[in-house]
């Protein structure tokens, strides 16, 4: 959804819009913040042609307006943008983050062949729920011989605990049939785990 906000100067007409960000929109966000002049920055009632940003005086920059066209509280708006951007740019990555892992049990089982790509088995809220998911699915595709057990792995990154399925049989000969269980591990935003 768009809304357009219309004012006496076309020129400057915004458009908000209130559809989610992709990836790229934010790291176009984020790529304007950082070539931007960095701060303190701070608002001034004196001169006035446009917004500018003057040349640093003690290592502070001046957000300059025109009376006529804008207000104090737009020059202290944009004077506080590029802080307030990285904020909110920061908020953004955090949420979208904290949401994922909330949204997605954190074990999750995978069949791994090894030369062709990965599938997703499934996701579950125990460690014993995913294994039964997994041994299950095998189940599903092949005839099983021989016992099933599971064997601790180095987790990759971004897990904290993997285990592979390990097929014994009588002939002391064991076969990995690519299927892997692993649990993520919690992430860590601003000294709270999620």
């Amino acid at each position: 959804m768009t809304a357009r906000h219309l004012t006496a100067y076309p020129e400057l007409e915004t458009t908000v819009t209130t559809t989610p960000l992709t990836d790229q929109q934010l790291a176009a966000i984020e790529q304007r913040a950082n070539a931007a002049t960095p701060g303190p920055w701070q608002g001034q009632t004196e001169l006035g042609s446009h917004i500018v940003c003057t040349a640093p005086k003690d290592g502070t920059y001046s957000v300059l307006w025109n009376a006529e066209l804008a207000t104090e509280a737009d020059a202290e708006f944009v004077a506080r943008a590029p802080e307030d951007v990285a904020a909110l740019l920061n908020m953004v990555r955090r949420l979208r983050t904290d949401a994922a892992a909330e949204l997605l049990p954190a074990w999750e089982a995978m069949y791994e062949p090894g030369n062709v790509s990965d599938y997703l088995i499934g996701y579950a809220n125990s460690e014993a729920a995913a294994k039964g998911a997994a041994e299950a699915w095998m189940r599903s595709q092949a005839e099983v011989a021989g016992r099933l057990e599971w064997t601790a792995q180095n987790p990759l990154d971004g897990y904290d605990a993997e285990f592979e399925l390990v097929q014994r049989h009588d002939d002391g000969i064991d076969t990995g049939p690519g299927i892997t269980v692993r649990h993520r591990a919690a992430v860590e935003t601003d000294g709270a785990t999620s």
